[in-house]
């Protein structure tokens, strides 16, 4: 980004404050926008909420294993997400607002199809908090974090709300981080899914030491969970399955205690796990 887009980035969001604090019913001479600290530190996904009546496909489900476990790294030098490549905000920049959840939520989410013009926090299964916030709108000297569909928003926002990070995502969805050193709630706590006492080999070992991998490992056993739901009971779409993990296990193996081979190997068998029909069938 530029910087003469820059200054109209930022100029484009000022007057998207402005009107929100309007309609706050603050005093427009009031410091509603300012220049502000990301909440800094390593964060993990807890949880991704979602309202269904608003995503414009099903790319993302509620607690979608392919984020929920996945590492927030927020430093002064960078902002990204484990295994979004393509969400990498360098030399990331927020300016903070004073607002409240609802507002954010209304603003930054589409309309229901229903014809509910204005999207809530209980939409997407969000009890708090209920008074004033702040919002970090992000602004990257270059690359982008977030998506480019929150009603064409070009800036992701943030909100810190006690342990918590809220970070508004891609197709209608809402992300909700804790910090790395607490457990993730996830779908087992902060272990793998598998019993580390009885872990046997170097990979198990290994995936038992990182909580990255536990994390990923977490998210295999629940996709795989999500894809036997899809198969509605059917014994041979459930032998199928249950032989592709088998021999998705032999090569993660294969990996050893080498980390950046068994992330890669158990994300891309999350993401597959994600889209059974593409190999069982419809």
């Amino acid at each position: 980004m530029n910087d003469m887009v820059l200054v109209r980035a930022v100029r484009w969001r000022t007057l998207q404050v402005r009107s929100a604090c309007v309609a706050l019913g603050m005093a427009t001479t009031a410091p509603c926008l300012a220049a502000a600290a990301l909440p800094l530190g390593q964060w993990r996904v807890d949880a991704v909420h979602v309202d269904s009546r608003r995503t414009s496909r099903m790319s993302i489900m509620p607690n979608d294993p392919t984020l929920v476990g996945r590492r927030l790294s927020s430093t002064a030098d960078r902002l990204s997400l484990e295994g979004q490549e393509e969400d990498r905000c360098e030399g990331p920049s927020a300016a903070e607002q004073v607002s409240s959840l609802a507002s954010v939520i209304a603003d930054t989410m589409d309309a229901g199809p229903d014809g509910s013009p204005v999207a809530t926090p209980t939409d997407y299964g969000l009890t708090g908090p209920g008074g004033r916030i702040k919002v970090y709108w992000v602004t990257c000297r270059s690359g982008h974090f977030g998506p480019s569909d929150l009603r064409g928003h070009s800036n992701a926002w943030l909100v810190q709300t006690g342990q918590k990070l809220l970070i508004g995502w891609a197709d209608q969805t809402v992300l909700a981080a804790v910090p790395a050193s607490q457990a993730v709630n996830g779908l087992s706590g902060s272990g793998p899914a598998f019993n580390c006492a009885r872990a046997s080999t170097a990979t198990e070992h290994a995936i038992c030491q990182s909580p990255d991998l536990s994390a990923a490992d977490r998210s295999v056993a629940a996709a795989y969970s999500n894809a036997e739901y899809w198969c509605d009971k059917d014994p041979s779409k459930l032998a199928l399955l249950a032989k592709v993990q088998k021999a998705w296990r032999s090569q993660r193996d294969a990996c050893g205690s080498d980390a950046a081979c068994l992330a890669k190997s158990m994300s891309d068998q999350t993401a597959k796990l994600g889209e059974p029909s593409s190999f069982l069938g419809d």
